[in-house]
């Protein structure tokens, strides 16, 4: 089932409750409609998607996608739009986001131990 499939069938599903008058039980309506969301995810893993786009997903260049390829570390299959992966079967290339410095919080502080303090260097007083 894909995404627009499953909008289309509860949004039918709840013209036809409207309409009707209907009375449901929460907890199986919530439990059908789970599987069909599952059902949706299962079918956007099984998607197969082109090298660019693969490349969009992964955070990896499409020349690295095609790299990993062509030495049989990625499985792809060939179709009429040429090279394509299955997402699930895509790498995920981590986070290069840096943490953030801790931020310094000297009060009453002397400008030279403001400084010592950033460097990280410390001096014992006399």
């Amino acid at each position: 089932m894909r995404l627009d499939e499953l909008i289309a069938k509860w949004t039918a599903l709840g013209v036809a409750f409207r309409t009707g008058d209907a009375r449901v039980e929460g907890a199986a309506l919530c439990d059908q409609f789970a599987r069909d969301l599952q059902q949706v995810n299962l079918t956007a893993d099984d998607e197969l998607v082109t090298v660019a786009e693969a490349a969009k997903v992964s955070g990896y260049s499409a020349q690295h996608l095609r790299r990993l390829v062509s030495k049989g570390q990625l499985a792809a299959e060939r179709d009429e739009r040429g090279i394509v992966i299955r997402r699930r079967a895509l790498p995920k290339r981590p986070s290069l986001v840096a943490p953030e410095p801790p931020r310094l919080h000297v009060v009453g502080a002397k400008a030279e131990q403001v400084v010592r303090a950033s460097a990280g260097v410390s001096r014992e007083s006399p």
